[in-house]
């Protein structure tokens, strides 16, 4: 006996295999082909506007970018001829402007013809007022030739232009349709499709030889060819109801009808239709009252033959990177500018579009208000937008060999982009429809591509010059110095160290190019400035370098500047002053004495003997740090000359010491003219006076004081004796 548990069990196991069942089943049965959801056209350009600023434009297409499938149709035009054709519809008669319409849906659909399959779309052509008629095409009711079409339905005139008055120029619906399924059965297997076009109810419909009210054509016809006037009530359903079994014998054998009340009062035509297809028209009745709106109803009944692919609920969000503002040139807010485009490329102004809106760095705008995409015109958002500061601080970086920035892109020519935005969508729902009834839908969403603009950079050249020196003097010299950029905006400058510092070594000949970014506001001014001076040498400064702001016109940057940085070797003019003084010490300028330098070893001539001026001074130019002796080659008669030489050293660092004493710093200084020097005070003092005439002279005293010298120095040599004996003891 089975037991509870196991009964449970197996219940459950037969619910379990029941529900998977249950569900494959409706997997089956009820789903349907996942759509492969193909985006609208779109674009994102970037055009320059010539000032620094670009035309930021992003549009959408009422079409996919391949949604049109290879279609093949045989097509059947029901025109309609009658004398109200010659009515005028603004400026043209309804006749003219049904042929245009239609020459331009024969260009549409036989445009899909190509020379590997030139019958892809064949075109026949009924025409019809009172009673109904082919047109011929070399034989044949069928053409693939676009010209021939159209010159077949150019040639197209009214009964009353042709001079027939009654029963001739009425309109008779039943053997239009009947005439027409006669050409569809020509067709080939291709679906056929009967487009039915009139202006008017129906007022003639077919009769036979014994009963009938007029013939035309050769055909007998039934009704009084009226619309108005008394009867035509009557007339008008009579003449309706007899069509309304041909219609739906076009539809019964596989055929697809449209129909278009074009202009008139076509009160019958959509219950024409609905009989035929026995349920709601739908596209396939389209009432047209002027030439657009004909327009549009061919371009709707092109788009179902096409099944094209249709496109509601769009929306657009572009987000912008930090390259660019949404500014203008001079930094005002931009505006948006919106535009339609149709398949022949004619631009309007979209006046009452949905407007666009920026929140932060986004921008969008959403179409969702316009409903369904018309086919094949481009909707256009347009805005302006300028390269920020950091977008032409990080190319240059990027240049400069820095990391480069995640927005930041480099040609093949080795320029520099910048990305405008970081990501940009179109999001949208899809629709597919056959024969104007909505099969699939799905919702997508589809990226832009992210165009570049192109962002400039700018070039200076730091060169150091050496000067006074020779080449081994400087060649193991290493020079440091910092680029600095000034920019005055306003009038008040803010200067700023740019980038890391420069060396300039022999290495790279003293000399190395900076890229630098172009300044948004206000003109840039490029200097250099030594780090840290290179010892015995000064520095001068060529006159920085000024490059015009981006936004004053500067777009591709400037490349010719060249600062200069001198390192003059620094050497000294040594001034000699020479007084005589007398027994008071009064020191007055003595002119005529000669002093010469020497190196250090005392025999080499530095500089030649030089003679102090009536200033009591003596120049000696261009003396290079070192150590030198000068000497007192020369004196003038009557005073003392120096006793010994003098001992000058100049360092590197413009340290000077005379006799191993400093040079005081009221003794030493730069000329404007000449440069540095420095003043040595040397000081002959004055002979006295000799007596050469009376008295004794001079010989008697230095008689008198050797005999003296003579006495001490015996003395002192018996002391030392006598002291010496005695020790010895």
């Amino acid at each position: 006996m089975v037991s509870l548990r196991q009964k449970k069990t197996s219940f459950l196991r037969a619910l379990a295999i029941f529900a998977i069942a249950f569900i494959g089943y409706f997997c089956v049965v009820f789903s349907t082909p996942a759509l492969a959801v193909e985006p609208p056209a779109h674009t994102k350009t970037l055009t320059p506007n010539g000032d620094g600023s670009y035309k930021l434009s992003l549009t959408v297409t009422g079409k996919s970018e391949s949604s049109v499938e290879r279609t093949r149709a045989n097509i059947v035009v029901v025109f309609d001829k009658s004398n109200s054709m010659n009515l005028r519809s603004d400026s043209q008669s309804r006749l003219a402007v049904a042929q245009e319409a239609v020459n331009a849906l024969t260009d549409e659909l036989m445009g899909l013809n190509s020379t590997d399959d030139p019958n892809r779309i064949q075109m026949s052509l009924v025409t019809f007022d009172s009673t109904a008629n082919k047109v011929n095409f070399s034989g044949s009711n069928w053409t693939s030739d676009p010209s021939s079409f159209k010159s077949r339905i150019n040639s197209i005139v009214t009964p009353t232009t042709q001079g027939y008055g009654m029963p001739y120029g009425g309109t008779n619906w039943e053997d239009a349709m009947k005439v027409a399924l006669e050409v569809a059965q020509s067709a080939d297997s291709d679906p056929t499709y009967v487009i039915f076009v009139s202006d008017g109810n129906p007022t003639f419909y077919n009769g036979t030889s014994t009963n009938y009210r007029y013939i035309a054509s050769s055909k007998y016809i039934l009704g009084t060819g009226y619309d108005y006037g008394a009867g035509s009530e009557t007339n008008i359903s009579n003449s309706y109801n007899a069509a309304t079994d041909d219609a739906r014998a076009v539809v019964d054998q596989g055929n697809k009808l449209y129909a278009v009340g074009a202009f008139g009062n076509i009160t019958r035509m959509q219950g024409l239709v609905e009989y035929a297809y026995d349920a709601p028209a739908g596209n396939y009745y389209h009432s047209a009252t002027d030439k657009d709106a004909l327009n549009r109803a061919f371009a709707a009944i092109v788009a179902d033959i096409k099944k094209q692919t249709y496109y509601t609920n769009v929306s657009i969000k572009d987000g912008l990177t930090d390259m660019v503002s949404p500014v203008d040139i001079n930094g005002n807010p931009t505006t948006f500018t919106y535009t339609k485009t149709d398949k022949d490329g004619v631009v309007t102004e979209w006046t009452d579009a949905p407007e666009a809106t920026i929140t932060g760095d986004t921008v969008d705008w959403d179409l969702s208000s316009v409903g369904q995409l018309e086919p094949d015109v481009t909707y256009t958002v347009s805005f302006t937008v300028t390269p920020t500061q950091k977008a032409l601080d990080s190319v240059a970086d990027a240049a400069n060999g820095k990391e480069k920035d995640q927005n930041v892109v480099e040609n093949p020519d080795g320029s520099y982009s910048v990305y405008s935005n970081t990501t940009a969508s179109v999001d949208f729902t899809q629709q597919k429809t056959v024969n104007g009834t909505v099969v699939s839908e799905e919702n997508g969403t589809s990226p832009y591509e992210r165009p570049t603009l192109k962002v400039p950079v700018s070039k200076i050249t730091i060169e150091k010059k050496w000067v006074g020196d020779e080449p081994a003097d400087h060649a193991d010299k290493v020079v440091t110095v910092q680029v600095k950029k000034t920019v005055t905006v306003n009038g008040n400058p803010t200067e700023e160290d740019y980038g890391d510092p420069i060396t300039l070594d022999a290495s790279n000949n003293w000399k190395k190019s900076v890229i630098v970014p172009g300044n948004l506001a206000g003109d840039a001014t490029w200097s250099v400035a030594e780090i840290s001076a290179i010892q015995g040498y000064d520095t001068s400064y060529s006159a920085p370098i000024v490059y015009s702001s981006y936004r004053s016109g500067n777009l591709t940057g400037s490349v010719d500047g060249v600062n200069t940085i001198t390192n003059t070797f620094r050497t000294y003019d040594l001034i000699i002053y020479k007084t005589a003084s007398n027994d008071s010490n009064v020191k007055t300028p003595l002119s005529g004495a000669e002093f010469t330098v020497f190196a250090a070893d005392g025999e080499t001539v530095v500089a030649a003997a030089t003679a102090t001026g009536s200033n009591g001074k003596a120049t000696f130019s261009n003396l290079k740090p070192g150590t030198y002796i000068i000497r007192e080659t020369k004196v003038p008669s009557g005073h003392q000359k120096l006793g010994n030489d003098l001992t000058l050293v100049v360092d590197i660092s413009g340290n000077i010491t005379l006799d191993g004493r400093a040079i005081s710093a009221d003794h030493q200084g730069v000329d404007p003219a000449n440069g540095h020097w420095f003043q040595i005070d040397v000081d002959n003092h004055v002979l006295s006076v000799l007596p050469s005439t009376d008295g004794m002279g001079i010989t008697p005293f230095i008689s008198a004081g050797a005999v003296l010298l003579l006495l001490a120095s015996i003395c002192a040599a018996l002391y030392l004796y006598k002291k010496s004996a005695i020790a010895s003891r």
